[in-house]
């Protein structure tokens, strides 16, 4: 039996062969890098003010003075927006929580500078967005994302775990409790201290030593 070839059309006048996609310079790169983060910043506070299901792509534009067509280049829709902000500020956290317990020294110390390190943020709009919006992404993503908020949990759990073998704590201060009460007491923080960066450091040490002033031994 006769072997059949089948033959590539040829192309038609016009068309363009695409090849290898373009790689940016690194200047190009920096570029796109600032202004992908400067969406995520309008975005956070956008999705906050008038929460993410009323806000819109064009919202998001509006603050920042473009249109909405640039606004697509780099995200496709709010959902991925959402999607980014939420894993960027998830493992900023999470790097930043293990320095300071890296860092060693007494618990209430820790505690103290990974709360103040939680609600003075430049990333404040992002905790809020991630507390309260994340479930709305797809499965797999929130999967992912409920991953590293368990992380962050965790490390919460080893510092109020070493302050108990040193005797920092009250005598009947349980850790799963406490990891659980100081991320509820920043993540409610998110929504009542004033919605922009770097927080005022006083009015977020009042929550702190409040916080401190019903674990800490006396």
């Amino acid at each position: 039996m006769a072997r059949s070839t089948v033959r590539k059309a040829a192309p038609k006048r016009g068309d363009r062969e695409t090849g290898p996609a373009r790689v940016p310079t690194p200047h190009v790169k920096r570029k796109q890098d600032r202004r992908r983060s400067a969406i995520m910043d309008a975005a956070a506070l956008v999705f906050a003010e008038r929460g993410y299901f009323n806000a819109t792509m064009k919202d998001i534009a509006d603050r920042l003075g473009m249109r909405p067509a640039s606004l697509y280049h780099y995200y496709p829709s709010k959902e991925a927006a959402l999607e980014d902000m939420c894993r960027v500020s998830a493992v900023e956290f999470c790097e930043r929580l293990q320095a300071i317990l890296a860092r060693g020294g007494p618990a209430v110390a820790m505690v103290r500078a990974g709360m103040l390190a939680h609600l003075t943020s430049e990333r404040r709009a992002y905790v809020e967005n991630f507390a309260f919006s994340r479930r709305n992404l797809p499965p797999g993503v929130l999967k992912e994302l409920n991953a590293l908020a368990r992380a962050y949990r965790q490390l919460w759990k080893r510092i109020f775990v070493r302050g108990a073998e040193r005797d920092e704590w009250r005598a009947d201060l349980d850790p799963d409790v406490a990891a659980d009460a100081v991320l509820a007491l920043c993540n409610s923080a998110a929504t009542t201290l004033p919605r922009r960066k770097n927080a005022d450091q006083d009015a977020a040490m009042k929550w702190v030593e409040l916080f401190l002033l019903g674990t800490r031994k006396r």
